[in-house]
């Protein structure tokens, strides 16, 4: 699969004495974000890149962590937002809303993780997260799409809407539909949208999230994931 620099990383930390800090760095192209709080009570999330060495991005004061009680850490780096947070307190950073305002966008950059810290520190329940996002690839070694990839920006028309599957690197959905959509009284629509006229009533219910595969080889998640389907709530009526 393609590197996924969108990271994020928690564990539960408790610590044996007064003194030390804890924190998590997490890569993205040619940066690094560091997230870390002291246990004096700062709370910092700084930036290191080989240009400009390492800078502070914001700061904060919170509650010294308790001695010997397992507190929540986790850092994320997710749709260009820094969001660190220590047990119920939490600080962010926002990395700007242009596509290189992270850096240089380098797809050949594999991300890295890191764990650090001082002092007496016990750490459990360790994970590691990639964000979930649509690919230009059906398949590693396929070839690419053909409509709404980088680069390649699909244009909508008036009541026209592009649609999304929810197993992002598998979903047949607008990216891949080959044939033109047909409509009532011979009425057709081009391929990749999904027009107005085929939204009929109100979504309800997840009736399929993402399943589960028979064995690591299966190609398709046939089991149903019961624990996943709900009921949808809110949204609007207003056109």
């Amino acid at each position: 699969m393609p590197y996924c620099s969108d990271l994020m990383v928690r564990f539960h930390s408790s610590l044996s004495s007064p003194d030390g800090r804890v924190g998590i760095a997490l890569s993205k192209y040619q940066n690094e974000y560091s997230a870390w709080v002291d246990f004096t009570g700062d709370m910092v999330i700084a930036r290191t890149s080989s240009e400009e060495g390492t800078a502070e991005l914001v700061r904060t004061v919170v509650e010294p962590p308790a001695v010997n009680k397992a507190t929540e850490v986790k850092f994320a780096n997710v749709d260009h937002q820094l969001i660190f947070q220590f047990g119920d307190q939490k600080l962010t950073h926002d990395l700007g809303r242009d596509p290189n305002d992270a850096g240089e966008i380098r797809e050949d950059i594999q991300p890295r993780v890191k764990i650090f810290g001082s002092g007496k520190l016990t750490l459990s329940h360790i994970a590691i997260f990639r964000d979930i996002h649509y690919i230009a690839r059906k398949s590693p070694r396929g070839p690419r799409g053909e409509r709404a990839t980088q680069g390649n920006p699909f244009v909508l028309g008036p009541d026209e809407f592009f649609v999304l599957g929810d197993n992002s690197p598998n979903s047949e959905d607008g990216r891949w539909w080959n044939r033109p959509g047909r409509g009532n009284n011979g009425v057709f629509y081009r391929e990749g949208i999904v027009p107005r006229d085929y939204l009929v009533g109100k979504a309800l219910f997840v009736y399929w999230p993402s399943g589960f595969r028979p064995t690591a080889n299966s190609r398709f998640a046939v089991i149903p994931n019961v624990g996943q389907m709900r009921f949808i709530y809110g949204g609007s009526t207003a056109n």
